[in-house]
């Protein structure tokens, strides 16, 4: 009896097609033109010290870019925030800390800014519980306001992640 063993030449290996390939690449460019053009906002990391920047405009902070960003930090970080006026008004930021509302408890429990123009930097230790407050200009408080996303602080020694929604 003889046995046949059909060996595979090495020159036959399955490789993906030519057509498969191009697909894929299709896929993946595709990919990329829907999330350009649906204009899907990039998170900004910054860095473990992050220096977040917001240009007050009596309709909402940063008016030139994404109005009243939401800006994402971690629990016990420490930031910095430089606000400048962007039109000349008087602002003053500050987070809700309390959640009691538009009035900021300052001194007190808020987080709060010197009132500007022409600007101010504001730094400080992230002390609250992780959470969704909400931040304030205290002189345009129905314009000027945006999310203050406070995570719980991460696992890691290498800091926390940082990021303004823009």
């Amino acid at each position: 009896m003889e046995s046949v063993i059909n060996i595979r030449p090495q020159s036959q290996v399955l490789m993906p097609s030519t057509k498969f390939l191009v697909f894929l690449l299709a896929i993946l460019s595709l990919s990329s033109l829907i999330a350009v053009s649906v204009n899907i906002p990039p998170k900004v990391l910054a860095a473990s010290t992050p220096s977040i920047s917001l240009v007050g405009f009596v309709s909402a902070w940063n008016n030139t870019s994404v109005h009243n960003p939401t800006i994402t930090v971690a629990q016990g970080d420490t930031i910095t925030i430089q606000l400048s006026s962007g039109d000349g008004a008087p602002h003053r930021f500050f987070v809700d800390v309390d959640k009691n509302g538009m009035t900021p408890d300052c001194p007190g429990a808020d987080v709060c800014s010197n009132l500007f123009p022409p600007s101010t930097t504001l730094t400080f230790t992230v002390n609250f519980a992780p959470g969704t407050y909400t931040y304030y200009c205290s002189v345009h408080p129905t314009t000027m306001l945006g999310q203050f996303v406070v995570l719980s602080p991460p696992f890691t020694s290498a800091g926390g992640r940082h990021m303004v929604e823009m």
